[in-house]
């Protein structure tokens, strides 16, 4: 389950801090931020919150779930 979290924080951590430091985030990001459908980072969240968030997303998935997510990530659950 390491590496998957590796992969899906990689991706939703740089994202968080791209929408509230420079206000901008590319297409892949904004697709990441709408995972987060339950709680959504906010553009007044602070990065901490933000953070937060994040690792709260994440430490709710089970192993098979974040197993699923990090493959579609990455681009092998395409094939």
């Amino acid at each position: 389950a390491f590496p998957c979290m590796g992969q899906i924080l990689g991706l939703m951590i740089p994202t968080a801090y791209s929408l509230l430091v420079s206000r901008h985030v590319s297409t892949r990001q904004s697709l990441a931020l709408d995972l987060l459908r339950e709680d959504p980072i906010l553009e007044t969240d602070s990065l901490y919150q933000a953070y937060m968030k994040i690792l709260d997303f994440v430490g709710g998935m089970t192993d098979n779930a974040a197993a699923k997510m990090a493959r579609e990530i990455s681009g092998i659950g395409m094939i």
